[in-house]
């Protein structure tokens, strides 16, 4: 079983959103002017956004991406782009007290797109990576091997 598998069997019993049509994730792509990720993709189709035992995890909500706050993904990457120009290669999928966890996407390797910590102010590219996926980032929030 991978990383995403175990995280998935975690928390299909958890806060979650629920289900999210190929329609909106698509609408929140172009939204965005990107491809997500499969990985991440998958999460948002399977349960859009959530959180389990205070780990939340940003995702999709609605279409309302203009005016949604937290927990959307959509609606908090294109704030910060707009107010701190934020790069168009990542996409803020959680927090931490200090800084957001992001997804990579140009340093994409063999289909896995990196978690990054984005510190304030700091470019994509001068961050650490902390896991190489984002199913390793779920099941190391949810405290799964």
């Amino acid at each position: 079983m991978n990383y995403l598998e175990k995280a998935f069997d975690f928390v299909r019993n958890a806060d979650f959103e629920g289900k999210k049509s190929e329609e909106l994730v698509k609408k929140a792509e172009d939204f965005l002017g990107l491809e997500f990720p499969q990985e991440y993709r998958k999460f948002l189709c399977e349960f859009g956004c959530g959180d389990v035992n205070g780990a939340e995890i940003f995702g999709i909500i609605n279409d309302k991406f203009e005016t949604n706050g937290i927990p959307d993904a959509i609606a908090l990457t294109a704030r910060e782009r707009k107010e701190h120009s934020l790069a168009k290669t990542v996409i803020l999928i959680s927090d931490s007290d200090e800084y957001y966890y992001a997804l990579d996407l140009a340093r994409e390797h063999d289909g896995n797109v990196p978690v990054i910590d984005l510190r304030p102010q700091a470019k994509p590219e001068d961050c650490e990576v902390l896991w190489e996926s984002f199913g390793e980032f779920l099941c190391a929030q949810f405290g799964i091997a």
